[in-house]
């Protein structure tokens, strides 16, 4: 839990005072995973059907992501070179069913925490438990690791992510904001 002290709030005025906005504001998510062993395991091979895991950043990977959100090539670009700074260990996850991309997504370790960076199932398909598969593979994967908790940051506006994530257990643990200033005029 982060606790908002005054040091915090003393920061955040004085980026409202040189014209920072709120760009993204949103909830952290978390799930206590470490007492779900025996529920996930027992579920690992119907759920792990058609998922394929790779630690590895794979070109195809980012194809297929790409592809699958309809990413524009500069932001693409922008992705794949964030991805390849990162330090932390990955796990990157595609969901195919009859030779079709159903869904994507990928995690980072650290520590004891999981942390789900995205999760995306092709909008024609939503609905139909395959983010739950996606998910529960994401979860079993955090298991093996190591991990006791899954952390999910769901923006505003992304209420379905929220819905989704609470009728799966999670919770939310604490807000964010994130300040950034315009530095080209309107």
């Amino acid at each position: 839990r982060i606790i908002h002290d005054s040091s915090y709030e003393a920061l955040d005025q004085e980026l409202v005072r040189q014209s920072y906005s709120i760009v993204e504001e949103g909830v952290v998510m978390a799930l206590r995973i470490e007492n779900m062993e025996r529920e996930l395991f027992s579920f690992a091979n119907f759920y792990e059907q058609g998922i394929f895991t790779d630690e590895e950043l794979g070109s195809e990977w980012l194809d297929d992501y790409r592809d699958l959100i309809s990413m524009d090539p500069t932001h693409g670009k922008f992705f794949e070179n964030n991805l390849k700074k990162r330090i932390q260990d990955h796990m990157y996850f595609g969901l195919f069913e009859r030779d079709r991309l159903m869904g994507m997504g990928y995690i980072t370790f650290i520590d004891n925490y999981m942390i789900i960076k995205d999760l995306f199932i092709e909008e024609k398909y939503r609905g139909l438990d395959y983010g739950k598969r996606l998910l529960k593979a994401m979860l079993i994967k955090g298991l093996l690791k190591g991990c006791t908790v899954a952390l999910c940051e769901v923006g505003k506006k992304q209420q379905i992510a929220g819905r989704f994530l609470t009728s799966e257990g999670f919770e939310g643990l604490y807000s964010y904001h994130y300040r950034a200033k315009n530095l080209i005029g309107d």
